[in-house]
């Protein structure tokens, strides 16, 4: 969040980003790593610009997605905002540019205490080969047991 309040948005690099054409489908869907690696990671690389702008760009990028999905005509305007991305100050920064919504940041401990127990009940359900990927979320043609399980 430091860099990238140091850096300046680079417009074109935030057009590319915003046509990602996933972003124009319904829901549900989800992002696989490979959708990530060839379309984000291709990108972002393929612009000469300093990492600071890269990052500043990205986070504009996600802002802009995350409120282009709020719904309007809701009467409850509050947006609890959790996961790594609560920690990124330039990211909420840019996330609160959004008048119409708040955004709630939880203390730290909980924001690191929900993510270690979510993740922890994912790979619970993973090892008793119980489904954690719902089909009525990513889209997917089935629910699944995702995940991998190394053993020592």
């Amino acid at each position: 969040g430091e860099m990238a309040n140091s850096g300046t948005c680079n417009s074109q690099l935030l057009d590319n980003l915003n046509s990602f054409s996933f972003y124009h489908h319904n829901a549900p869907k989800s992002l696989s790593n490979q959708d990530c690696e060839v379309f984000y990671k291709t990108n972002i690389e393929s612009f000469n610009i300093s990492i600071n702008d890269k990052l500043r760009t990205i986070a504009e990028h996600i802002a802009f997605q995350i409120n282009a999905v709020l719904p309007s005509n809701s009467s409850y305007k509050k947006c609890l905002v959790t996961g790594g991305g609560a920690f990124n100050s330039c990211l909420v920064n840019e996330l609160q540019k959004n008048k119409n919504w708040q955004f709630v940041i939880p203390d730290k401990k909980l924001i690191a205490f929900k993510e270690a127990l979510v993740f922890a009940f994912l790979g619970v359900l993973r090892w008793r080969n119980e489904v954690n990927v719902l089909k009525e979320i990513t889209g997917s043609i089935r629910s699944t047991s995702s995940g991998a399980i190394y053993l020592p």
